[in-house]
């Protein structure tokens, strides 16, 4: 038996053996306390919350889901415990109760949230994290940032520019100590340790020769020890400007100006 209403048998009330039923045969279903809807189900099957209507989950109402009209802001509450993201069986983001969130690839985290800023995780000493801004390698302006090793021959720090066809390395540092710009500057100024506002004062290698350019001013080479500056060639003392002031060769009788 079934409880029928309107003209046209439009809202309908029954119950099976195992179920209950309220069939809006024609329009919308709507749920309403004092003639206010909380919740309303169309003729397409889908479910509509009005504006600045919470939606509770959980016996304690832990989960909480609402669009303010006022703001335009969808709010998402957790009152307790962390909430979890996942695609299918990995998990993607994890926002923890009151402290991080964390980010994860393949169920395996990448990136969490920290009261100092950010952290970026590797899996062993020899992989590498990353931090990339506009990984995408045409157009625009980014950076790589990649935490390496501490093997012999790792970097502690890679930079990469990504405003090309083909990404390139800039600057490493290595497990070692070394700091390096690993790019031959050969008719450009790419590769170039510029200083000055002006960047008046370059150091490079070209592939083939070392240079120290200086565009304005004196380029003054110093000493502040009461030692001598040495000039050298083929990994050899050549020359020694002393320091009372005297040029003279490293070894007497043996080189010639």
């Amino acid at each position: 038996d079934k409880a029928i209403f309107g003209t046209g048998d439009d809202l309908q009330i029954h119950h099976t053996s195992n179920k209950n039923y309220i069939n809006a045969a024609s329009g919308n279903l709507a749920l309403q306390r004092g003639g206010t809807t909380s919740l309303e189900l169309d003729g397409n099957g889908d479910i509509y919350i009005p504006d600045n209507k919470v939606t509770y989950w959980g016996d304690g109402a832990d989960l909480q889901i609402w669009y303010n009209s006022s703001t335009g802001n969808t709010n998402i509450k957790q009152l307790a415990g962390d909430v979890y993201f996942y695609t299918g069986s990995d998990l993607n983001m994890l926002l923890k109760d009151g402290t991080s969130v964390e980010l994860y690839y393949a169920n395996s985290k990448k990136l969490e949230t920290t009261a100092s800023g950010i952290s970026v995780s590797t899996t062993s000493n020899n992989s590498i994290g990353c931090l990339v801004t506009n990984n995408g390698q045409t157009g625009g302006h980014g950076i790589k940032v990649s935490s390496g090793g501490t093997g012999g021959g790792s970097n502690l720090l890679d930079l990469e520019s990504h405003n090309q066809a083909t990404a390139k390395t800039r600057f490493q540092v290595t497990a070692d100590g070394h700091v390096i710009i690993p790019t031959d500057s050969s008719g450009t100024n790419e590769g170039r340790l510029q200083i000055g506002v002006g960047q008046d004062l370059e150091l490079y290698h070209n592939g083939t020769d070392s240079y120290i350019i200086n565009k304005t001013g004196s380029l003054r080479i110093g000493n502040s020890n009461n030692t001598s500056i040495y000039f050298r060639t083929n990994n050899t003392n050549r020359w020694a400007l002393d320091n009372d002031g005297t040029w003279m060769p490293s070894a007497n009788n043996t080189y010639d100006i």
